[in-house]
């Protein structure tokens, strides 16, 4: 057996997957959707995670309807915050998802990070450059081994709403149209909506 981790930071889940049952050269995107329906070793069952045709999760929802969300973070030698209630805990990273408030919205997006040994071995780049790499291609870029831990994290990004408004308003009306039936049809991310729109821009 090659087992690895599988961690949603905030949704309190974590599971360990066989990576021999997955076939060969398995994904982030394997990994996550071996673990739906299965109760996590911290509580919890995993009841869906949804990806994007380009790889990208969209939407993940834990149920804790048979136990208590436990915290892994410390404070005083006890779980930190306490007291969690019971039910279902997810998000669905898409176009509505921007949180307000603020001069520069910012959209919450799912990202995950491959650690091996406590290194972080995707999410970093030794340039400036910085390449998104979706979870259904993550065998390319960063091929799982034993004890990995793959962590999946929401994290907020700047402007991109603005952003995509903006490039949508440049579009001619029909070219609008067309991109608002794929978002419904596809369920499309806030990344895959600008790239989406780049496409039909050239």
């Amino acid at each position: 057996m090659r087992n690895v981790t599988l961690d949603f930071t905030g949704l309190y889940y974590e599971i360990v997957i066989d990576l021999d049952t997955l076939g060969p050269n398995p994904t982030v995107q394997d990994v996550t959707e071996a673990a739906v329906g299965k109760v996590g070793t911290t509580g919890g069952k995993l009841l869906r995670a949804d990806f994007s045709d380009n790889g990208f999760l969209s939407e993940a929802e834990v149920s804790f309807v048979d136990s208590d969300p436990q915290s892994r973070q410390i404070r005083g030698g006890n779980p930190f915050p306490p007291g969690l209630p019971r039910g279902v805990y997810g998000f669905r990273d898409d176009t509505g998802s921007a949180v307000p408030g603020i001069d520069k919205s910012f959209t919450l997006a799912w990202q995950y990070y491959i650690f091996r040994s406590r290194e972080l071995q995707s999410g970093s780049s030794a340039t400036t450059e910085r390449t998104i790499v979706p979870a259904g291609g993550s065998a390319a870029a960063t091929p799982l081994q034993e004890n990995d831990l793959i962590r999946w994290r929401l994290v907020a990004i700047g402007g991109l709403s603005e952003v995509a408004s903006e490039m949508t308003a440049a579009l001619t009306a029909q070219q609008q149209a067309e991109l608002t039936e794929r978002v419904l049809e596809k369920g499309l991310t806030t990344r895959e909506v600008l790239k989406e729109i780049g496409e039909m821009s050239k």
